[in-house]
């Protein structure tokens, strides 16, 4: 025999464990050290039936509680202390004694820690954790009304059977529901809650300045920035671009937002599409596969340096397509002015100056001489890739190119800027992303932040913005750099990130625009069927589907038909059969059935049927073998 109340008892310690989980690593220590501790404590209170919290005292703490992070909450801050509150009111109803109401509170609570967690994070977790919560409440809210009908009911095997399938049968049609409307109830352009979280993040480790010497060391980050679906390509071409910074203030590059007259220019390389799905919401720049030309899906402005800004800022993740020419170059305008890209600070290093200038000691008058002479002096110059132990006192770039010989992108990129500025050379910074880790099962890449990148574009003698990536002079630069940016995960690490990349799509950046697009979908498909356009192996699946699933529902649904009340069931026919059906009405009883119509099968049928019956026992699988034997009997017979 199973309690009721002991199913109850069991079941709010897990519905609780599953409503924090998803925000546990967002809440305050203390709260993090309160929560388990109430899970156990409380176990062992409702084992021994014994409390060391009153009523009275759980209100007063609940209050205390409340008080104290209350006062934390203003414009800026609210999630937090507002999460902190609810797991913890939820960890002392966990130390008292539970009534039927306490229970509900219980339940709810725990949602509203599961519901918070999507103003934190919108991790995949979240969906079984959702699909698990809900088939905990709807079996708590079942077994709640039969404890509040009798507590100390107790159910045996066949009833907790039955008990079981009813509790899995209101979250299953539920769950059914949430998809159904998920699709077709309309969005908003904006998130409901967003003001709740006015403090998140854009793109999380994506600077847009560049200052070589401001950190000594940098460390490896494996977050996602974004997702591209794409054909595979050379993972040494994939160069996404975000930002250019054309203007030095001090030691630091900056966008100068230069003004332009003029659309960009793509010439040359290889026309390509790529579908750009960002792991977070963006207030400035669109991620684009150098060189871009045009964007679909955003509305967006374009400038002449081929850089893409939002027309105004999303509030979260945004899709969007990205029409590009694999490896082209920007044309320059006819009318660009050189000197912005000239400009130099006063705090340049004597070294450095002059070593520009012995480059082109010769008098090289052409671009492309001095480029290439810039060029050689950094693969000579036997400079290391590295992201730790860098200098940063004195001049950055002095120590980088001629002490330590150590530094990453922005060393090298603001290096051989300043020197090609020196020279005469018009000179920019581009700020994006390097390679990416491409999913063979899920047809696209995935670029962390770890791929964050900078390099070198210069103004040649063909007025064209040439690219150039000091970065590949370094002498370990196939060991370190390239091989960062061409990482390949093995297939069980590439259907983990497929899952999460779909749940990305189907999920989170499903909005209002997403809907509309497959309404339309569905129009012109409709259109073509009445037109008689598609082809009987187009509509062939769709034959089978919908029945099938019209089917399962059905049978989801149907109440599941015993078998004592099948051969009962058929014993009625045939005996409607044998006798005038205006003889026998439908409320008589077997025997008196069996009386009417006469048959030593059919009373051979009511003593071994009613033997079971009488004695609130099921039939056995003898039992069931003889009575079909007699049924099929008084079949033939009547034949």
């Amino acid at each position: 025999m199973v309690k009721v109340r002991s199913l109850l008892d069991n079941l709010v310690f897990v519905v609780s464990l599953l409503g924090v989980l998803p925000v546990w690593l967002y809440l305050d220590l203390p709260t993090q050290v309160i929560f388990p501790l109430a899970l156990l404590v409380g176990a062992w209170c409702d084992r021994k039936d014994h409390y060391f919290l009153s009523a009275m005292a759980a209100t007063l703490v609940s209050i205390a509680l409340f008080i104290i992070y209350a006062l934390q909450i203003d414009r800026q801050n609210f999630v937090d202390p507002a999460l902190n509150i609810g797991v913890l009111l939820l960890a002392v109803r966990l130390l008292t004694e539970k009534e039927g109401r306490h229970f509900l509170q219980i339940f709810l609570l725990s949602g509203f820690a599961l519901a918070g967690s999507t103003l934190v994070t919108l991790h995949l977790a979240f969906l079984p954790l959702m699909v698990l919560l809900v088939i905990g409440v709807t079996s708590g809210l079942v077994l709640l009304c039969f404890y509040s009908d009798d507590p100390r009911l107790a159910l045996d095997r066949k009833g907790f059977v039955r008990l079981l399938k009813m509790m899995f049968l209101l979250p299953s049609g539920a769950l059914l529901l949430a998809i159904f409307f998920f699709f077709i109830l309309p969005r908003t352009q904006h998130p409901l809650w967003d003001f709740l979280n006015p403090n998140s993040k854009t793109m999380v480790g994506f600077s847009e300045e560049v200052r070589p010497g401001a950190f000594s060391s940098t460390s490896t980050d494996d977050t996602v920035a974004f997702r591209a679906q794409a054909p595979e390509f050379d993972p040494n071409d994939l160069y996404w671009r975000v930002t250019v910074l054309d203007q030095m203030e001090g030691a630091t590059w900056k966008r100068a937002e230069l003004p332009s007259r003029t659309q960009p220019v793509v010439i040359g390389g290889t026309p390509v599409e790529v579908t750009i799905f960002p792991a977070t919401a963006q207030e400035k720049f669109l991620i684009t596969l150098d060189s871009p030309m045009a964007a679909q899906g955003v509305r967006y402005r374009r400038s002449s340096d081929g850089v893409f800004r939002f027309y105004r800022s999303t509030k979260r993740p945004k899709g969007y397509t990205i029409t590009s020419r694999l490896n082209g170059q920007f044309r320059a305008e006819r009318q660009l002015d050189p000197a912005p890209y000239l400009q130099l600070p006063q705090e340049i290093s004597p070294r450095t100056r002059q070593a520009a200038q012995n480059l082109i000691a010769s008098d090289l008058s052409a671009q492309v001489s001095k480029i290439e002479t810039i060029k050689i002096f950094f693969r000579n110059q036997g400079l290391t890739y590295a992201t730790d132990n860098l200098a940063i006192e004195g001049d950055p770039i002095d120590n980088f190119l001629f002490q330590s010989k150590r530094g990453y992108c922005e060393y090298f990129s603001s290096a051989m800027a300043i020197m090609l500025r020196e020279v005469g050379i018009p000179t920019r910074l581009v700020g994006g992303y390097l390679g990416g880790t491409y999913n063979q099962l899920g047809g696209y890449y995935t670029v962390g932040e770890k791929n964050a990148h900078v390099w070198v574009e210069v103004l040649n003698d063909n007025n064209v913005w040439e690219r150039i990536d000091p970065n590949l002079y370094a002498i370990n630069a196939s060991g370190s750099f390239l091989a960062r940016s061409s990482f390949q995960l093995p297939t069980w690490q590439q259907l983990a990130d497929a899952v999460d990349y779909y749940w990305t799509q189907a999920v989170i950046t499903f909005d209002f625009a997403r809907q509309l697009e497959y309404l339309k979908k569905g129009r012109d498909q409709l259109r073509e069927w009445r037109r008689g356009e598609k082809t009987s192996w187009q509509l062939g699946p769709w034959f089978v589907i919908v029945p099938l699933l019209i089917l399962a529902i059905y049978r989801l649904c149907k109440k599941p038909v015993r078998t004592e009340e099948k051969l009962l069931n058929q014993f009625r026919r045939i005996a409607r059969n044998r006798a005038e059906s205006s003889s026998i009405p439908h409320n008589i009883g077997l025997n008196d059935m069996v009386r009417r119509i006469g048959d030593n099968r059919a009373e051979e049928f009511a003593r071994i049927y009613g033997g079971a019956l009488y004695r609130d026992r099921t039939l056995n699988k003898e039992e069931i073998g003889k009575l079909r034997e007699l049924l099929k009997g008084m079949q033939q017979n009547r034949e």
